[in-house]
């Protein structure tokens, strides 16, 4: 939802400080593709190395969560876009969005539903992670920090190298946020977060960490100095983002962990990628239908906004039980009980998670 409001939300009257929170979220994506590779190795990653399940399993798995939310989001951008782009163009385009790997070429990153770019580089991250549970299987803590330590230092290279040579071409700042070998030291720093919380017992963290994480996290989206928005973007914070998944890991339960767990916040959960993918189409849906919205006066914009966001999340909603209806004999059998990271390491099992 904070991804959400970065793209959609767009309310000049806000004071600067506070519109920060929304307009510098793009570090909220880091925390996401960081979550992708920690969840993804908590579920999957079999005791002795590699895989759980089979790796075509895996992918297989994967393809059908994915794929088909992607397709009908593009499908649904596709009328508002189609006349913008050249005859070969449009074509072009269609065939590497088709493919799932337009953000290999930065000039297409943003084809027709514009955050799908992520799908190619979460496609590659899932392509990787067999190989890479195989060879960190028998790292030990000490090595899985180093690992972390160089993944941080790789994200923020390209970043930093962005600042210092500040280039004019357009095209170099959208490599640097899409380019799905530029953001993969995030996937990768989340699959080695997640291997050091099972590679042993660790003492369990006071339940005020994971709030203060979030609010420091907050805190840096208005603090932050201007030259590093490209280094907030790619990964600046990320051993904040650690800390706020290792304390709702092994944190003991405070107020955040019980509104994380109940059921109107699991739901969501189960339908974020469909509110993800859907989240642009539907706002540029409704701008074109409604018209000069900013004219309205802030009243009538505000419950405008209103009105979207209850429909991005009610839509996304659906369209998640939708395919899932649709592709339930290609998913997972029902998961198993949710267990603590000690129980997980004695029965040798991990959560069948989506």
């Amino acid at each position: 939802m904070h991804i959400v409001l970065l793209h959609t939300l767009r309310a000049g009257w806000l004071p600067p400080e506070v519109a920060r929170l929304t307009k510098w979220g793009a570090s909220t994506a880091s925390l996401f593709f960081i979550l992708s590779g920690f969840i993804l190795t908590y579920a999957y990653a079999a005791p002795g190395g590699g895989l759980r399940v089979p790796a075509r399993e895996f992918l297989r798995r994967r393809l059908v969560r994915l794929y088909p939310a992607a397709i009908v989001c593009h499908l649904i951008a596709l009328p508002l876009v189609w006349s913008s782009y050249g005859p070969v163009e449009r074509w072009l385009r269609a065939a590497a969005t088709a493919g799932g790997v337009q953000a290999f070429w930065p000039a297409f990153a943003n084809s027709f539903d514009s955050p799908a770019w992520s799908l190619s580089y979460l496609a590659l991250g899932y392509l990787l992670l067999p190989s890479v549970l195989r060879r960190t299987a028998q790292w030990t803590p000490r090595r899985l920090l180093g690992g972390i330590a160089v993944l941080w230092a790789a994200m923020l290279a390209p970043a930093a190298a962005f600042v210092i040579a500040q280039p004019a071409n357009p095209l170099w700042r959208t490599a640097l946020f899409t380019f799905p070998l530029v953001r993969l030291p995030e996937f990768l720093f989340g699959v080695l977060l997640a291997r050091l919380l099972l590679a042993r017992e660790w003492p369990r963290l006071p339940a005020w960490v994971a709030p203060a994480a979030a609010g420091a996290l907050a805190a840096t989206l208005v603090l932050t100095p201007a030259v590093l928005f490209p280094m907030n973007h790619n990964g600046l914070w990320a051993p904040l983002h650690a800390v706020l998944l290792w304390a709702l890991a092994v944190g003991s339960a405070g107020w955040m962990h019980r509104i994380l767990g109940a059921a109107p916040s699991r739901r969501l959960g189960e339908a974020s990628l469909a509110i993800y993918l859907l989240h642009v189409p539907l706002y540029a849906w409704m701008l074109y239908l409604a018209g000069d919205v900013a004219g309205w006066g802030s009243i009538p914009s505000a419950a405008f906004y209103a009105l979207y966001l209850t429909l991005v999340v009610v839509l996304g909603m659906a369209l998640d039980r939708a395919l899932e209806r649709l592709t339930r004999r290609h998913r997972r059998p029902a998961s198993a009980p949710a267990l603590a990271p000690a129980d997980l390491r004695a029965a040798q099992v991990r959560p069948a998670l989506p």
